[in-house]
């Protein structure tokens, strides 16, 4: 798939307009500046619809549980994890015609290299992975493998299922929990003078 992929994607750079029912993909002056901008995740889907359709195949996009909860300090990639769930929906509807099932992973803390990077940019590293371990209520980041498994599980068994945000979280997502710091604390009600 990936290499009947590249070559659609080095076929559409060699051409200067792709004529499709649905209109043109890439236009006729594509400047390489302008390129990074066609190549995104729709652009890809585009470019792959056609096999997926002819193999009845699916498609698995990463999200991220944040899409769904939101971020502190993040908008800008909590506004783009929402938008690959909204559009794992909207293709999904689409493209069920077909038989090509649309599903997406939504990790929460999974320990991977660029978490252990973050971490080690901190004040104090341990504290600031105990607070990440701390946001699950099994206890643990989950790993690599299990986001892994959890996309194995999407592509070849869950034939009845799209349109699925599947949560890879440790459940941190569950519950209530502290949202607020005292500097942003409001108005704290008290108890009438007569409760102890």
């Amino acid at each position: 798939m990936f290499s009947l992929l590249q070559y659609q994607l080095q076929d559409q750079r060699a051409c200067d307009y792709h004529d499709s029912p649905q209109g043109s993909l890439i236009p006729r002056q594509t400047e390489e500046s302008v390129w990074p901008v066609w190549l995104s995740l729709q652009g890809v889907v585009q470019l792959a619809l056609p096999h997926l359709r002819k193999s009845r195949g699916n498609i698995i996009n990463i999200s991220s549980l944040v899409g769904a909860i939101g971020q502190s300090q993040a908008l800008t990639y909590v506004a783009t994890k929402g938008a690959v769930t909204a559009m794992t929906k909207a293709l999904a509807l689409d493209e069920s015609r077909h038989g090509v099932r649309v599903n997406c992973i939504s990790p929460g803390n999974i320990w991977t290299p660029l978490w252990e990077e973050l971490a080690a940019s901190t004040s104090d590293p341990r504290a600031t992975i105990l607070e990440g371990t701390l946001a699950q209520p099994l206890g643990r980041m989950g790993q690599p493998a299990e986001v892994a498994a959890a996309a194995v599980f999407l592509a070849s068994e869950a034939t009845f299922c799209t349109g699925l945000e599947l949560l890879v979280t440790g459940g941190a997502e569950l519950g209530y929990g502290r949202k607020a710091s005292k500097s942003s604390l409001g108005e704290v009600p008290t108890l009438p003078p007569n409760v102890h």
